[in-house]
């Protein structure tokens, strides 16, 4: 072991080589000298110092040192007092010691190639979780670090830089890091600190990032090979003990993987469908009626309510306002009673709408003819990965032409309401609706039945490149959908009560639960009535 004064003349002869441009046990490209390129912003003096060190390096030696695989003299090398990590020998670093090469499974090769690295904790995990940490000897700090062998890189805030490595040069690269959620985080450098541990001492890469909030310095792979180069061994023990816990095996991990990913990537591509903004409607589209010759104006009583609900109809009534769906009005020559009906979530009602001693007897029906299941079903063949998206409020969504608003009047023990969009329990809504889906998803991957969207393929990657166009469509005509109640990327689907899978076509168990536990006929009476 060294002393810290011998460690930081060791240092010093190592910033002035001409090598200094990467740290030995860093398997990164090299850094690109515009910092600005990676949006990071270096102080001037920083600045300075990274523009000296790069004009003094040139190539004195064809070979690579033996001692820690850099472009320069191996006589001269810093690495000649340092003990390797893995052997424990003097002379050498870790990443040309033989022995680390022996039964250790090497990802850096792959890493190198990559300009993007992904993170796992930064902005995504909450504080309140509990994390793996380990103190580790930086510069002469010991400092908590947060094992992340998901990342790739170890990375650590600015204030930390602040606080501990001001006196450090920093580095520009030319690489960029995003969390799991897609997006990427705002680099600032790259500095080579000093990291001691009971296996030696050596300089170490350490990526420094903007962030909002202050993390953990975290503990990515580049550091773990170094100083634990048998991690992958320990964790693959645990991961072997997990599948055998859960019956889980390598393809449905990945895959579980692969579909996260997925479902993470369309919401964050999609947030405007699926974010619920009041007054939303789609493009393009108006619904009207046409009324029967000689209809005549009824104007119905309103229905009592019970008392213990009257809060919450006002409630929802001022909900409904609030969000453009109805508009308060004075008078009417029509007017419908309404019906509240319980929702499946406690507490929570749905106004429904009374039509058919009103408006339905004298509106003439618009003809649309529905797709059967088998139409639907027809277009399924081949395919292994499903998904369907849930229009929110499907009929609510679509305007209702200004003369025939007055139709729509409703009468409550608030008063008077007026539709300013379609809404369920009038005679023509779904063939109103049903004309205008096909419209909008017109030549794409999919099929449709009122307010559901089934988008399918044989692979998951044709999945999502349909799903994608579909939304892509649903986008351009600003139509919306319920992200709770969209089921993606999944194996089996239930559709039009039939499960779908990539065996085929199957009644769904309750449809069929009645026929199959129904008894055996005894006597031709009970042959008759079953």
């Amino acid at each position: 072991m060294m002393s810290d004064q011998q460690s930081n003349e060791s240092v010093n002869k190592l910033s002035k080589s001409q090598s200094q441009k990467q740290g030995p046990y860093m398997s990164n490209k090299s850094r690109s000298q515009n910092s600005q390129s990676q949006g990071g912003k270096l102080s001037q003096s920083n600045q300075s110092s990274l523009s000296n060190s790069r004009s003094q390096f040139s190539q004195q030696s064809s070979k690579s040192c033996y001692r820690c695989a850099r472009w320069h003299n191996p006589d001269t090398c810093p690495a000649r007092n340092w003990d390797c990590f893995t052997c424990r020998t003097k002379g050498h670093t870790s990443r040309v010691c033989k022995k680390s090469k022996i039964n250790v499974v090497e990802d850096t090769a792959s890493e190198v190639e990559e300009d993007e690295f992904e993170l796992s904790y930064i902005g995504v995990v909450s504080d309140n979780q509990k994390a793996f940490k380990i103190p580790i000897n930086v510069e002469g700090n010991i400092v908590n670090f947060e094992i992340d062998t998901g990342a790739s890189r170890s990375v650590a805030h600015i204030s930390f830089f602040k606080q501990f490595l001001a006196h450090k040069k920093l580095f520009s690269v030319n690489f960029s890091l995003k969390v799991v959620t897609g997006q990427k985080v705002n680099i600032v450098g790259e500095v080579d600190v000093l990291v001691k541990s009971n296996n030696g001492q050596g300089l170490l890469a350490l990526v420094i990032v903007e962030s909002e909030s202050y993390f953990t310095p975290l503990l990515g792979r580049n550091w773990l090979n170094v100083l634990l180069p048998d991690w992958r061994n320990h964790f693959l023990g645990i991961t072997s003990k997990i599948n055998d816990l859960f019956c889980l095996n390598s393809d449905e991990n990945s895959q579980s993987i692969d579909v996260g990913r997925c479902i993470v990537a369309v919401k964050n591509k999609f947030k405007v469908v699926f974010n619920d903004s009041p007054g939303s409607i789609i493009k393009g589209f108006q619904a009207s009626f046409q009324l029967k010759e000689g209809s005549i104006p009824v104007f119905h009583r309103a229905y009592d309510v019970p008392i213990l609900l009257e809060k919450k109809v006002e409630k929802e009534l001022s909900k409904m306002v609030e969000s453009c769906v109805l508009e308060e009005v004075m008078y009417s020559q029509w007017a419908s009673p309404i019906v509240i009906v319980p929702k499946k979530e406690k507490g929570e009602i749905r106004i429904c709408v009374d039509f058919k001693k009103t408006v339905n007897r004298v509106i003439n029906c618009d003809h649309c003819r529905l797709p059967t299941p088998e139409d639907i079903f027809a277009s399924l063949g081949g395919s292994r990965y499903f998904s369907i998206i849930d229009l929110k409020g499907a009929y609510q969504q679509l305007e209702v032409d200004p003369q025939s608003s007055p139709l729509l009047t409703i009468n409550t023990h608030k008063g008077l309401f007026r539709f300013k969009r379609l809404t369920y329990g009038i005679s023509s809504a779904p063939a109103i609706f049903s004309a205008a889906m096909p419209t909008i998803l017109s030549g794409l991957p999919c099929r449709n039945y009122l307010d559901d969207i089934l988008v399918f393929g044989d692979s998951l990657q044709s999945c999502y490149e349909n799903v994608i166009k579909v939304l892509s469509r649903l986008q351009e005509y600003n139509v919306k959908a319920n992200e709770k109640k969209c089921q993606l990327f999944k194996k089996q689907v239930d559709f039009l009560g039939h499960r779908i899978d990539e065996v085929g076509i199957h009644p769904l168990p309750d449809k069929v639960k009645c026929i199959k536990e129904c008894p055996v006929p005894q006597n031709v009476t009970q042959l008759y009535t079953t």
